[in-house]
């Protein structure tokens, strides 16, 4: 699954259909946990960090900003970011890139 080049005027579709938005969201979600677990650790959100930051600004993002990223997600601070979590920062990140 690859996290496709997203255009503002997909990201303003996806964030006014739910339904598709949590489809996606749910399809990607499970790629990325790589042990079927329903959260992310920190292995996993690099994974995932790595496609989508290099699908939508056109390069990875390194180690450090993957892990403050891992912390800022992690909103309960448990070690994990779950999905709710994650859909949580997602939907943030995708308002703040529409402008």
């Amino acid at each position: 699954v690859k996290v496709k080049m997203a255009t503002n005027e997909m990201i303003e579709e996806y964030l006014q259909d739910e339904e598709r938005f949590n489809a996606a969201f749910d399809k990607i979600f499970a790629h990325f946990d790589e042990n079927n677990n329903g959260v992310f650790d920190r292995s996993e959100m690099k994974n995932f960090l790595a496609d989508f930051y290099t699908e939508l600004f056109g390069h990875a993002l390194c180690d450090a900003k993957a892990d403050e990223t891992f912390d800022v997600a992690d909103t309960n601070s448990d070690g994990e970011v779950s999905k709710e979590e994650l859909k949580a920062w997602v939907e943030k990140m995708l308002h703040k890139m529409k402008g």
